[in-house]
C-alpha cells in the first residue's frame, strides 16, 4: 500500500458534519480528558486538523496543540478560526517539546502513536509525561483493519499494554464498538485508549 503524506490525508473539507462526527466517535475518549484534567491547561500532541482541541477550548479549557507539519498546522489554524476556537497552535517535535516540566495538567494524542515503533512510542510518552501530570492517548486497534495513511501498526489491547507496562497506568480500555458484518449482535471495538503517569522504572 502506498503511503499518503499528511497533507494528502487531511486534504478533505473539514466541515461541521466532519467535526461533529469526529467528536461522536471519540466521545468516550473526550470524556476521559475532561474528567481527568484536574486543571484547565491541556496539550494535544500531533493535533492534525485540531477538532478535539478546538472543542475543548470552546468548553473552557486553556488548550495548546502541537504538530511538526506546517501544512497540518495551517489547516488546524484555519479550522480554529472557522469554529471560533481558542487553541494556541505551535510547531513542535513530539520527541522534544518546548515546554517546562508539568507545564500542563493533561496532555493527549489521538491517532499518533500507531505510526511509531515501540521504543519511539515510549519516548513520546516519556516526553508527554514530562510536560504534563497525566498523559492520555487513543489509537485505532487491531479490529480497525484499515491503514488510512499506510504505516499504521494496528495492535491489540494486550500488545499496547505490553508497550506501556513501564508507566504508571491509570486506565486501559477499548472503545467505539461497532457491529460486525457477519453478525450485527456481535460488536468489536475499533479504538483503544489509555491514561498514564510517569514511568515507574
Amino acid at each position: 500500500m502506498a503511503m499518503k503524506s499528511w497533507s494528502e490525508f487531511y486534504g478533505f473539507e473539514y466541515n461541521i458534519e466532519t467535526f461533529l462526527h469526529n467528536l461522536n466517535v471519540h466521545k468516550e475518549f473526550i470524556s476521559e480528558i475532561v474528567k481527568r484534567s484536574n486543571g484547565k491547561k491541556i496539550l494535544e500532541v500531533g493535533c492534525g486538523p485540531g477538532g478535539i482541541a478546538i472543542f475543548l477550548s470552546c468548553i473552557g479549557f486553556d488548550v495548546t496543540a502541537v504538530d511538526n507539519n506546517t501544512d497540518v498546522l495551517e489547516r488546524a489554524s484555519a479550522l480554529n478560526k472557522k469554529l471560533n476556537g481558542k487553541v494556541r497552535i505551535v510547531k513542535a517535535d513530539a520527541f522534544k517539546m518546548p515546554f517546562a516540566d508539568n507545564e500542563f495538567d493533561l496532555s493527549f494524542s489521538q491517532g499518533l502513536l500507531e505510526h511509531f515503533q515501540d521504543r519511539q512510542v515510549c519516548e513520546i510518552l516519556k516526553e508527554k509525561t514530562r510536560v504534563s501530570k497525566i498523559a492520555l492517548f487513543s489509537v485505532p486497534n487491531s479490529y480497525y483493519r484499515v491503514k488510512d495513511v499506510g504505516d499504521e501498526r494496528l495492535l491489540s489491547v494486550k500488545q499496547w499494554e505490553k508497550i506501556i507496562k513501564d508507566f504508571d497506568i491509570l486506565f486501559s480500555k477499548p472503545y467505539f464498538y461497532i457491529s460486525t458484518k457477519r453478525n450485527f449482535l456481535v460488536k468489536k471495538p475499533l479504538m483503544y485508549m489509555a491514561g498514564l503517569k510517569k514511568r515507574i522504572i
